[in-house]
């Protein structure tokens, strides 16, 4: 009787062999180059940012040194707080005893100085934190950085965010953008 495991040596019994064709491959390297390119386009972070420059020069500026604020737009801008009515939303966490963990959902928005800006800040920001213990308020606090800019009304479900922040900040019906810093993470 001949051993079974000499058929598994046997070239014609068990699996066939291994293609050599490339078609998975292709595959897969075309699914990732795609989903890389879909990632590029959608998330807001990945566009290459316009350069705002520091928005609380813009009503100094002529009508056309005036950057272009608009809907969806990244830009790195220089963004200084102005006035002392902020409005805070969200939730504390009062089991917390850091910080950081305590106001993690916690969003502050305040006026910017110069264009038609609020500006979001996280409360469980340091720097925004210490200003705001040092001062009593978040006047004069200045951001420079990378953010997104959005209109809340045109951006689906924040019209009701967009009347509060106008309310909670005296600003009536004027037209907001929101510059927010961590839109584009």
């Amino acid at each position: 009787m001949a051993n079974p495991l000499d058929l598994l040596q046997d070239p014609d019994f068990g699996f066939p062999p291994p293609r050599r064709g490339g078609r998975a491959v292709a595959i897969v390297v075309t699914l990732v180059i795609g989903g890389a390119l879909l990632g590029w386009l959608l998330l807001p972070g990945s566009q290459n940012a316009t350069d705002c420059g520091d928005l609380t020069e813009w009503e100094s500026l002529s009508d056309e040194d005036q950057p272009a604020l608009v809907h969806d737009m990244v830009c790195t801008a220089q963004v200084t707080v102005v006035g002392i009515e902020v409005v805070a939303l969200g939730s504390e966490d009062k089991k917390a005893k850091d910080p950081a963990r305590r106001y993690r959902d916690v969003r502050l928005f305040a006026r910017a100085k110069g264009a038609p800006v609020v500006l979001a800040l996280s409360a469980a920001d340091p720097a925004v934190r210490a200003w705001q213990g040092k001062h009593g308020s978040l006047s004069g606090f200045s951001f420079q950085g990378r953010g997104r800019l959005f209109d809340p009304e045109k951006e689906k479900g924040y019209a009701p965010l967009g009347r509060t922040i106008r309310g909670g900040l005296g600003l009536g019906e004027a037209k907001v953008l929101i510059f927010d810093p961590q839109g584009v993470q």
